[in-house]
Formats: C-alpha cells, sequence, structure tokens
C-alpha cells in the first residue's frame, strides 16, 4: 500500500463574508442529495490522460456552528474510469473558520494504492510512487484553486 498526502493551510480576505452557516450551497453548485448534509458536485469535464472525465464529487458538509465548517469527501464516481478509480482510496478533508473578514481554511488530500489491485503488481515501486505523486500534486492545485474561486464568490442567504 502507498500512501500520498498533501496538507494545506491558507486564508481569504474579503468584506462579504458573513456567518458561515448563511452561505448559499446552490450558489458554489452544490445540490442537496439527503437529509444528512450530503452534496453532489458535478464538475466541468476535463481531459486526464487520454480520457474525457466528467467527475461527480460527494460530500458531507457539517456546521459546527455558525462560523466553523467541515467538509468531507463522501465518494467520486467517474464512470469513464470506474475501473481505474476503484483501486484508489481518496480522502479529502476541509476545515473552515471564519473570524472577522477571513476564512481560515486547512485542507488535507491524501491518495492511497489500495495492495489488491492486480495491474499495479507490475509497475515498479518507485514509478508508481512518481504516478502518485504526480496526481496528487495535480488533483490538489485544482481543487485548491477551485475551492479558493469558488468561496471567494459564495453568494449569502
Amino acid at each position: 500500500m502507498i500512501l500520498k498526502s498533501s496538507n494545506n493551510k491558507y486564508k481569504l480576505k474579503s468584506n462579504s463574508f458573513k456567518d458561515l452557516i448563511n452561505i448559499d450551497l446552490q450558489s458554489l453548485d452544490l445540490i442537496l442529495l439527503e437529509r444528512e448534509n450530503v452534496f453532489l458536485y458535478k464538475s466541468r469535464g476535463y481531459k486526464f490522460l487520454k480520457f474525457h472525465i466528467n467527475p461527480k464529487v460527494y460530500f458531507h458538509i457539517i456546521f459546527e456552528d455558525k462560523n466553523n465548517c467541515i467538509i468531507k469527501l463522501k465518494r467520486i464516481e467517474i464512470d469513464e474510469i470506474k475501473t481505474l478509480l476503484n483501486s484508489f482510496k481518496i480522502n479529502i478533508d476541509i476545515r473552515i473558520n471564519k473570524k472577522q473578514n477571513f476564512l481560515y481554511i486547512e485542507r488535507n488530500l491524501s491518495i492511497t494504492v489500495l495492495q489488491s489491485t492486480y495491474f499495479f503488481n507490475f509497475v515498479p515501486f518507485g514509478g508508481l510512487n512518481k504516478l502518485l505523486s504526480n496526481i496528487l500534486e495535480l488533483v490538489t492545485n485544482r481543487f485548491d484553486k477551485k475551492f479558493k474561486k469558488k468561496m471567494t464568490i459564495a453568494k449569502y442567504k
């Protein structure tokens, strides 16, 4: 089993930030699915390797109080690479804390290659390690960029 993880802390400043609990999640393109605060985010399609993929990402969003929020990845569905995706375990944990005109964000993203994957038995460890590092860098850069953009344009109720 190979595990790669990335942690990032940053803050966003805006005079328009209000209490987090009042954020309009639909303005972030999140669709409420269940009563337990599970939301679907349909990512715009993009190319990955030779595939054009359209990810569906499910998040569990918990408001601890009016200025603290936890977002956890529940699951990812990518029909175009479903078999390959089953070879990985992906975790995303985000903590958001609002203080005055700042959002303090802590993000942890990890990718684990599952041992039972037949294909990866034939890939040298060094090559697999490098591939996983490159995937993690690509995913974290894309995620952080989109997340920051979404949070700065969010609307409030």
